[in-house]
């Protein structure tokens, strides 16, 4: 892979490539790129799930400068989330989302901070919650957690492509914290996103989002007030009209009517305030991207519409202007979405449809269509949701989201559902697109929800080849495991029990072998004290 990158970054090609002036050949490294570059041809991005380091992607596209057709055209695009460790370096960022189409990074991180140490900024803004694309719990941080989240589901089909973490340990309050992302395939050029993000615990919830953009282009079911004094010039910051940009809210007299306990970690950095005290349960905010950086040829007109479709009303939506480090060469500002949900042990289902598109819209209208239980019944801590979006072109979509399996839907009166997620898609009558991720019904077509069994064995010993054996619960073909993940349960360790499935073979009646590559089975020393 480094390989194929250098020779990318080079110009895809391997000519002027070389090591350093003290090696005694330094332009070999050609003749040695070159030869991998021959026989693994040329980087190509993929989806990925790092379940180890905490970082899951769902990529497609590809580039066309890479085969000769056309350089002006890049249509790789993605959806990642980031699960990994909060310590250290890391920010209270669990479950950020992140989001790159027709070859922009259009929804990124605010990046190095401009002072490190304890500086506010970095302290409150930079490194902390509110500032990245993910909820923040009851006014606070996120706990820097020393290990990663736990993905739950991650599928790389060719229309369909889902990724399914839970982090529920970055909050003493949530016993519920994950996020599901579905990517759709539209066309060759571009795919949308629908995002379920369900916290369940916790009496304050803001669900925080902003893209490569200082213009929003425009609003859908939002009557945004600025936040202003008489003379209609803004005033205050997201935290209070009365508290400055910038405040360290550690300062602020605990007496005074800006109570450092009434105005979270960030809420201090943002300004140029516009809020909708009641907000219609569908709202949309459409970004108009800025290629701050000069990265693309021209000047194309690229969005990012991004539609929220709840089933309860919100306490606000604001949209504030947020300020990445001050540093040289750095963006002014950058728009953010905060919408708030308040009450008692809240359990929340934040439902958002994202949408690249360039030029002009290709998706017509977004509803939540009903969910009829037809078999099966709902636990307390259960919730389903379906999104139903109509394109331009007359096809029609179904994306089901379901936490209990073993529930029957009838979805929109129309088709039945039984799964974790599923994705039907119509025109003119021709099914284009019929998905189930975890289930076993939709509509005329059947799944397999899971495999199941018992960990008999597993590699011992520190080695670059490690594999697992399992005793399955029935007979299965071990061809369609290859590329998948295997998830255990593994209560006993603080790290997750999940591996992406290299090879598999069946060993004798039910016992199959699966080999995990270079990860390793050891989380540590036995004994740290007697290595």
């Amino acid at each position: 892979t480094l390989a194929q990158l250098i020779y990318n970054l080079n110009g895809d090609t391997e000519k002027g490539l070389h090591l350093d002036i003290t090696e005694r050949d330094p332009e070999h490294i050609q003749e040695d790129i070159l030869k991998i570059i021959e026989e693994f041809g040329e980087f190509m991005p993929k989806s990925e799930m790092m379940t180890g380091y905490g970082f899951a992607v769902l990529r497609d596209g590809v580039r066309y400068n890479s085969v000769g057709i056309d350089t002006s055209v890049n249509n790789l695009r993605d959806f990642w989330i980031y699960f990994g460790r909060g310590t250290g370096h890391g920010h209270a960022d669990c479950l950020n989302l992140g989001i790159e189409a027709y070859g922009l990074n259009i929804a990124p991180d605010l990046g190095y901070p401009e002072q490190t140490g304890t500086q506010p900024n970095r302290v409150q803004w930079v490194s902390s919650t509110l500032s990245h694309n993910t909820v923040m719990v009851d006014g606070k941080k996120q706990l820097r957690m020393p290990i990663h989240g736990t993905p739950l589901h991650f599928d790389d089909s060719d229309s369909v492509k889902v990724m399914d973490i839970d982090a529920h340990g970055v909050y003493a309050e949530t016993d519920i914290y994950r996020r599901t992302v579905v990517m759709v395939k539209v066309n060759d050029d571009v795919s949308y996103g629908v995002d379920f993000f369900r916290i369940l615990g916790g009496d304050d919830h803001i669900y925080s989002f902003h893209s490569q953009s200082e213009i929003i282009h425009e609003t859908e079911g939002l009557e945004l007030i600025p936040q202003v004094d008489k003379n209609g010039v803004h005033i205050g910051t997201y935290a209070s009209p009365d508290v400055p940009w910038g405040s360290d809210p550690e300062t602020i007299p605990t007496s005074s009517e800006t109570n450092y306990l009434r105005y979270p970690p960030g809420t201090t950095w943002l300004d140029y305030v516009r809020r909708d005290k009641a907000p219609d349960k569908k709202f949309a905010v459409d970004f108009k991207i800025t290629d701050f950086k000069k990265i693309l040829n021209g000047n194309p007109d690229l969005h990012l519409r991004m539609t929220m479709l709840n089933d309860y009303s919100l306490d606000e939506v604001a949209i504030c202007h947020g300020t990445p480090p001050r540093t040289p060469n750095s963006i002014s500002t950058l728009e953010y979405v905060l919408a708030r949900r308040t009450g008692e042990n809240l359990d929340t289902l934040f439902t958002t449809v994202f949408e690249p598109y360039k030029d002009s819209r290709y998706i017509k209208s977004m509803t939540s269509p009903d969910l009829e239980i037809l078999s099966g019944v709902q636990g307390p801590n259960d919730t389903a949701q379906a999104v139903k979006i109509e394109h331009v072109n007359g096809r029609i979509d179904y994306i089901i989201y379901s936490t209990n399996n073993s529930v029957k839907y009838k979805v929109d009166n129309s088709f039945e559902f039984q799964g974790f997620v599923g994705v039907f898609s119509i025109k003119d009558g021709i099914h284009i697109i019929e998905y189930i991720n975890d289930g076993t019904t939709l509509s005329d077509v059947s799944g397999k929800n899971a495999y199941t069994g018992t960990v008999i064995d597993f590699t011992r010993e520190l080695t670059l080849d490690n594999n697992i054996k399992v005793n399955f619960n029935e007979e299965i073909d071990p061809e369609v495991l290859i590329e998948k993940y295997i998830y255990i349960e593994n209560n006993r360790s603080p790290e997750n029990g999940v591996y992406r499935i290299l090879s598999a073979k069946k060993i004798s009646n039910e016992e199959y072998e699966f080999d995990v590559g270079d990860v390793t089975l050891i989380r540590s020393y036995y004994d740290a004290n007697d290595i």
